[in-house]
This record gives structure tokens, C-alpha cells and sequence, in this order.
């Protein structure tokens, strides 16, 4: 379904079916594209061809402005699996989406609005809600880190947390990726090259440009608090082998008297301690003796 907007004094409305030459916002899909009228109509194939790439990306030509940003529930905020392409000339704003119904409901809520309507506000409202709806995700994603480090400190499984941190850091990549191209669509609405955006609704997209720079570097502390989050999982771990390894060194330090003395006796060697009645009880006594001095050591050495 197509659907057309008009606007007058600054307020959206449908137009009318017997006076649809006065459209100003035209949302259709992909397929739908040559059976509107206007400037679609003329270079369907074109924007057809355009739309086969769904990257976030903004485009000046000689005589429009092109952009394609992810679209979203106007009311959840839940993003869609597809793009809205933006087609705007001056004059009149095409939106092509997969769906359009789904669109269409964001700008119905346009219609009672008190703020005044335009093609351009209609693209700057689209992309402060996408900021908007990203900032609340890495808030989202901040707090689990801020759980994730508590948990750390205590006993946790080494695989599932190795999992956790990985899942992390390709989430951040994504916000980053997100952002850092969302801002270029930003910085070439700016550049207005095209001449089509008034100054008014240019420092509006300068304050998006700044959030979107500022939530880059946000991402970016908390890529840094992945990676030490990791270092120091991994300093944990290290530090727990080494206690290990430090006390079967002094186990072995310990013993390692006991296990020559049960060397010498278990050759076959003619001692005079084996006709003694008191060669067992010494040699019991001494390993007693070696086994108490070695723990005495290990103890002034602090390494038990």
C-alpha cells in the first residue's frame, strides 16, 4: 500500500484522493515504487537499484539526497530486520520501506504534533529516535558489565565467562559500527551540499552529530572495561595456578628428603640398621624430624 502525506501550516495530514499532486511525503515499498507518482515514478528503476544495498550510508546526487538508516517500532522502539531508504529532492520526500504500514504509524503520531512539520524533520525525528533507541541499549549493556565485574570476583565458570566477555565485545563492535556510520549519514546531511536543509533544522542535526559522537566514545571506555575485565579474569586465573603450583613445589620440597632416604633403604645393600631393634624407630623419628624442619622453612619463607 502507498501511502501520501501533505503538509499545511506546518502540520501533516493524508491527501486526498482527488488531490494527490500536492504530495509531499510518499511511504511505499521497494515493489511499490513505480506505481507512485512524481519523481518516484521517473527513476523507480534507479532507486530500485539503489535500495539493493541495505547499508547504513548517506548519498548526495545532482538532484536528491539518499540515505538508508535500520527502521523501528515507533512505539517499542524494537528495531526491524530491514532499512528505510530516504529519497529527498526539496520538494518532495519519498520513504520506501518493507513494510510501510509499520512506518506509517510513526507518522500518524506526527499528526497532532504542536511542533511544525517537515520533510526535513521528519528525517531528523527518525534519526533521534534511532540514537535514542541505541543509547538506551549500551545503558542496558553498561549495567550487565557493571554486574559482570562483581561476579568476577567470585568463583565462576571459566568457559561460560570466556563466552560472556567474547559476546560482550562483539556487541560493543556492533554499537560502534552503528554509531560511526549513522554519524557519516549525520556529517553528509550537514554538508548540504544540495542546498535542501534549512539552517534551523541543520543545528538540530549538529546536536545528533555531537550525541552520536559522544556515544562513540562511550563505547569505546567500555570496550577498554571489556578488555581489563578480561585481563584481570585472566590475572585471577593465573594467580590461582600459581598458588597451586607453589604448594606442590613445597609438598615436593618436603618430601623430597623422605623419598631419598626411601631410595637408600630400598637397595639391596647390606646396612647395619636392619639388625638394630631401634633402626625403624629412627628412621621413623628422622622423617619426622625432616618432614617438621621443611614445613618450618617453608613457613619462614612464607611460601606455606
Amino acid at each position: 500500500m502507498i501511502y501520501q502525506y501533505m503538509i499545511e501550516g506546518g502540520r501533516l495530514s493524508p491527501v486526498p484522493e482527488n488531490n494527490l499532486e500536492k504530495t509531499q511525503i510518499l511511504l511505499c515499498s521497494v515493489k511499490e515504487i513505480d506505481q507512485a507518482g512524481g519523481f518516484a515514478k521517473t527513476s523507480g528503476s534507479f532507486l530500485r537499484e539503489m535500495a539493493e544495498n541495505p547499508d547504513i550510508r548517506f548519498e548526495s546526487h545532482a538532484e536528491f539526497d539518499f540515505m538508508c538508516v535500520p527502521a523501528f517500532e515507533v512505539r517499542t522502539s524494537h528495531p526491524f530486520e530491514y532499512p528505510v531508504y530516504f529519497i529527498f529532492d526539496g520538494k518532495q520526500m519519498i520513504m520506501m520501506v518493507q513494510e510501510p504500514g509499520k512506518v506509517d504509524s510513526l507518522l500518524r503520531s506526527l499528526e497532532h504534533k504542536e511542533q511544525e512539520i517537515s520533510p526535513e524533520y521528519i528525517v531528523f525525528l527518525f534519526l533521534e529516535k534511532l540514537i535514542q533507541r541505541e543509547e538506551d541499549r549500551v545503558e542496558v549493556l553498561e549495567r550487565e558489565l557493571d554486574e559482570k565485574e562483581e561476579f568476577s570476583q567470585g568463583e565462576v565458570d571459566s568457559e561460560e565467562y570466556i563466552k560472556q566477555i567474547v559476546h560482550f565485545r562483539k556487541r560493543l563492535l556492533q554499537f560502534k559500527h552503528f554509531y560511526e556510520h549513522l554519524r557519516r549519514v549525520i556529517e553528509g546531511i550537514e554538508e548540504n551540499e544540495n542546498v535542501l536543509y534549512s539552517d534551523m533544522i541543520l543545528k538540530r542535526f549538529a546536536i545528533l552529530e555531537e550525541r552520536s559522537r559522544s556515544m562513540i566514545e562511550d563505547i569505546q571506555v567500555l570496550r577498554e572495561e571489556v578488555i581489563q575485565l578480561k585481563e584481570g579474569y585472566q590475572a585471577q586465573r593465573d594467580l590461582k595456578m600459581n598458588r597451586t603450583m607453589q604448594f606442590l613445589t613445597v609438598v615436593t620440597t618436603i618430601f623430597m628428603p623422605l623419598t631419598l632416604l626411601a631410595g637408600w633403604y630400598g637397595m639391596n645393600f647390606n646396612m647395619p640398621e636392619y639388625d638394630s631393634p631401634f633402626g625403624y624407630p629412627i628412621l621413623i623419628i628422622i622423617s619426622i624430624l625432616l618432614i617438621t624442619a621443611g614445613i618450618l622453612i617453608c613457613k619462614k619463607k612464607k611460601w606455606l
